[in-house]
């Protein structure tokens, strides 16, 4: 099928093809084939009147469901990859999409949307959640965030939306809320509003950079990791620490996993400062800033270092010494915090599913 006549922003159709099997495809699109892709569609739209080109995978699932589309151009660099999601296993329908731009095969934008839909009293209520980043040339980035509920009906529009600005280290240089819902201090308050739409990874490293700053040691340089160990959903050494999110589904397990983790670096960081000649000797050491409560807890890491045995068969030995007693406190400390930001969203968006602000 070919449209000859190019429509008003200099557009027109090259080709269609619908309905093409996965299975007879693969050895030609080895990649990017989503895992529960049936079938697909190519679509040839020839635009700026004749001078550029898009050619766009459209892949479906048995059922017809667009899962994922790709957009490239006339020399099959990719442009646009959309992802899509569509949940009804909650009582309301959900639709997850997340929208990547490229150019010159750098990511310029990032978008991330979740839309839910309620029917109250013969209404749709929508409820929608959104993350757009874009990415400048100079390394610094732009989020715009918004959380809403409203309906088709009227103009009743309830919205939290965030605006921050990023330097070239990925740093918050500037941070807005505007709001009417909620109250604004408190929101301002919260350490996970701007990033709580982030993906895992993102997400991870942010609250990496949250956890530090809480515990004091965020000019400490740690390097964090990612690991896929069966069992271990994070673990502590030398100056690292490493989180699994694979047995970390939630974002809840992983603030409580990370801050557990950097409350390890914590006490490595004490023991160093207090020094291991000045805990035998019972001395503090010279021109120290530590505080009578920060040598108290030096004395106790150290004498829980020494007793410390992480592979130990005797399993409750390991739970009750005092660096996984502290680690474990503080992990509980930042995932209630988390919690606590949670149950706020709730109840200002109560229509909203609850895995929206998971």
């Amino acid at each position: 099928m070919i449209e000859k006549i190019y429509n008003s922003i200099g557009s027109r159709l090259l080709s269609k093809q619908t309905g093409l099997k996965i299975s007879k495809l693969k050895a030609i699109f080895k990649n990017g084939i989503p895992k529960n892709a049936v079938s697909m569609d190519i679509v040839e739209i020839e635009t700026d009147f004749g001078t550029g080109k898009k050619i766009i995978s459209s892949y479906r699932t048995k059922n017809g469901n667009l899962i994922k589309r790709i957009t490239e151009d006339k020399n099959r660099r990719t442009i646009v990859v959309s992802e899509y999601k569509e949940d009804l296993s909650l009582g309301d329908k959900v639709k997850e999409t997340v929208r990547k731009k490229f150019s010159a095969g750098e990511e310029t934008q990032n978008i991330r949307e979740k839309i839910s839909v309620k029917i109250q009293n013969n209404t749709n209520i929508i409820n929608r959640i959104k993350l757009d980043i874009t990415n400048y040339s100079d390394g610094k980035t732009f989020e715009k965030q918004i959380y809403e509920q409203f309906t088709k009906k009227n103009k009743d529009r309830k919205y939290i939306e965030t605006f921050a600005l990023k330097d070239e280290n990925g740093k918050f240089i500037s941070k807005n809320i505007y709001a009417n819902a909620g109250n604004v201090e408190e929101l301002t308050s919260d350490n996970y509003l701007f990033i709580r739409n982030y993906d895992i990874k993102n997400f991870i490293k942010e609250v990496f950079l949250i956890a530090k700053k809480t515990q004091g040691i965020e000019d400490k340089k740690i390097n964090l990791k990612f690991f896929n160990f069966p069992g271990i959903k994070g673990v502590a050494f030398l100056n690292c620490i490493a989180v699994n999110s694979k047995l970390n589904p939630k974002k809840s397990n992983l603030v409580e996993t990370i801050n557990h983790e950097v409350r390890h670096q914590y006490q490595r960081v004490l023991r160093q400062k207090l020094g291991f000649i000045n805990f035998v000797l019972g001395k503090k050491p010279k021109n120290s800033n530590l505080t009578k409560k920060e040598i108290y807890l030096a004395r106790r890491y150290h004498i829980a270092r020494i007793i410390y045995d992480s592979n130990s068969v005797y399993r409750q030995q390991y739970y009750d010494n005092f660096l996984e007693v502290d680690a474990r406190k503080y992990g509980t400390i930042a995932l209630k915090d988390y919690e606590k930001s949670t149950e706020y969203l709730q109840a200002l968006f109560p229509n909203a599913v609850k895995t929206f602000f998971d």
